[in-house]
């Protein structure tokens, strides 16, 4: 299947897409303005500004989505290309917007007062509190201008080195046919899920040796970035950098202390599946780069069509309203399934507020990966229709809420596939699937977020180097691995191939995935115990994403993150899967 993006426009040659790219550039130039010549009027700046940062936000989702979508089905697009140079004038106009805006909340001394007398504003009281709120680290303009310049020459060149080097890093790799190949470093790490056990420990030793080329150059990039990150923080007046990825994520300490514990109680589980792993694949102790072996004798295929069927069946068996809209998806060709050359690898959903629909691009290989995939993009999809129902500028939410659709209808499908299973070797393959990934999503997450921690706390007291970070990297895997893998084999190099790492904009971009998972975990524990008397809810959760904090959003449907109770039911979703493992594979 091959997407239709004609809801979009119909090419870059259609008037309409020259009239919105002119009427986005008048309406974010034409706001600004009226921001500054309004100033002291408050309520009739804030009137303004909802009205027609929607309108904005709706040209800029269309724009930027077109060229976007037609850039992943085919990367040497040139029209595509082209005009994404020239949608950095419409960025660049948006950066102005932001400052005059900022400036302008920085003013007002309680912005409840005004939205309390007007309706208009009523319904945006937690994104404008929120503009509020993150105005006060604002700095004033000249600083602004002196802290982007240096990032720009600082943390941005730090980052594109790193993105230079990991890519161009190679090492000899050989074959089972006896071939030796010279293979990158991300070639040489995709190695490791495949079937080959040598193939896996050649693979392992040229990464160690890709590591070793770069190091010390990637070392200084990662110290860099960090220490301009603290100084950001500090100089923006956040208590630290994990208080501003909170606050940026609307998401609460509490939230993240319940969850580490939750998990911290359950990583004896997880050993559990480690340790049997090894036996399985032959080792006393496994070691980390084994962690991605696939194991068993099953493995399950499907055709395009089955794929989709399955996925349509599934949908349903949630409730009709979203077998509807699974089934919408296909016959109106909002996914791009085929690979080709010239397009990109991976899966993704983009949702446009504009047109109100999404699109997904996949790449179907007729593996039961491919059809999971399936499930989890259109369950973004699925978020993006329900909240399609609230204004653009209440549509955005972060990134720890950001998986709950798509991991939640995931969960949905594995259960399917696990229940329709032929015989043993198929339940094994599926369980396999499913715990290997909680396991890189919780414990090597968990690992990944020590690690970080314990960077940007030694880093305030001065520079680190490749010895430093190789320490914490291995000290944060026996944390989080326990005794579940080889103490002799991890893989104390990781923090050179993890570009979050290497963002000044997203620190601790790693959390958010293991809330993702076990926040979709505990609303499907929570459905299987109310079953239909939870579908609205459902939606009601999705819709409030945009518009509360992770918190209140939860609380609106009578949900309670603080408590470890919640993630705990979660991790026992997950605990009976890995004793269904180990009884099968006794």
């Amino acid at each position: 299947m091959k997407w239709d993006l004609s809801a979009y426009y119909k090419s870059f040659t259609d008037p309409k897409y020259k009239e919105d790219y002119d009427n986005i550039l008048k309406e974010i130039k034409n706001l600004s303005l009226f921001i500054n010549e309004n100033f002291d009027d408050k309520k009739k700046v804030l009137i303004k500004y909802v009205d027609k940062a929607n309108i904005i936000d709706n040209y800029a989702a269309r724009l930027f989505g077109y060229v976007s979508l037609n850039l992943s089905e085919n990367v040497n697009n040139k029209e595509a290309l082209a005009e994404k140079s020239k949608l950095i004038a419409v960025r660049r106009e948006f950066i102005e917007l932001g400052v005059s805006f900022d400036k302008f909340l920085k003013s007002i001394d309680d912005i409840n007062n005004i939205i309390d007398e007007e309706d208009a504003l009523k319904e945006y009281r937690f994104i404008l509190n929120e503009g509020c709120d993150n105005a006060k680290h604002s700095l004033s303009d000249d600083v602004e201008i002196a802290v982007a310049r240096i990032k720009e020459t600082g943390s941005y060149e730090w980052n594109r080195l790193h993105s230079n080097l990991t890519s161009k890093v190679t090492s000899k790799v050989e074959f089972s046919d006896g071939e030796v190949k010279e293979i990158n470093l991300p070639a040489i790490r995709n190695l490791q899920y495949e079937d080959d056990k040598e193939l896996r420990r050649k693979s392992f030793k040229a990464e160690e040796e890709c590591y070793e080329k770069i190091r010390d150059s990637i070392a200084m990039s990662l110290s860099s970035i960090k220490g301009e990150v603290i100084n950001e923080c500090e100089l923006r007046g956040y208590e630290s950098p994990l208080a501003k990825t909170l606050i940026d994520s609307r998401f609460d300490k509490e939230i993240l202390d319940a969850m580490w514990s939750s998990v911290r109680k359950y990583l004896p589980d997880f050993v559990k599946y480690f340790k049997r792993k090894a036996k399985l694949l032959g080792y006393d102790k496994l070691p980390y780069y084994e962690t991605f072996a696939p194991v068993g004798k099953g493995s399950i295929t499907y055709t395009f069509d089955e794929a989709k069927d399955f996925v349509i069946k599934q949908y349903y068996s949630f409730s009709d309203k979203l077998g509807d809209f699974a089934k919408h998806a296909f016959e109106n060709n909002w996914l791009d399934t085929e690979p080709r050359e010239g397009k990109v690898g991976g899966a993704f959903c983009s949702s446009c507020s504009a047109i109100k629909e999404s699109r997904v691009l996949a790449n179907f290989g007729g593996t039961f990966d491919s059809m999971i995939t399936f499930a989890h993009e259109l369950g973004h999809a699925y978020h993006g229709r329900v909240i399609f129902q609230e204004e653009p500028i209440n549509q955005d939410y972060t990134m720890p809420i950001a998986e709950t659709a798509s991991i939640f209808a995931e969960t949905i499908t594995y259960n399917a596939a696990l229940k329709d299973a032929k015989n043993d070797d198929e339940k094994i393959f599926i369980l396999e699937n499913i715990i290997s990934g909680a396991a890189q999503t919780v414990v090597d997450i968990y690992s990944r977020f020590l690690f970080e921690d314990e960077v940007f706390r030694r880093r305030k007291d001065g520079a680190l180097d490749a010895d430093d970070f190789d320490e914490i990297m291995m000290n944060a895997q026996k944390e989080a691995f326990k005794d579940g893998l080889d103490p002799e084999k991890l893989n104390k190099g990781m923090w050179i191939c993890k570009s979050h790492y290497y963002s000044s904009d997203l620190g601790y971009y790693n959390f958010p995935y293991c809330f993702g998972l076990l926040f979709a975990r505990g609303l499907y524990s929570i459905y299987k115990k109310e079953e239909d008397a939870f579908i609205e809810k459902y939606d009601t959760l999705l819709r409030n994403t945009g518009k509360m904090s992770i918190k209140d959003c939860c609380k609106s449907v009578g949900i309670d993150v603080t408590k470890e109770e919640f993630f705990d039911a979660s991790l026992e979703t997950i605990k009976k899967e890995i004793d269904e493992f180990l009884k099968l594979t006794e």
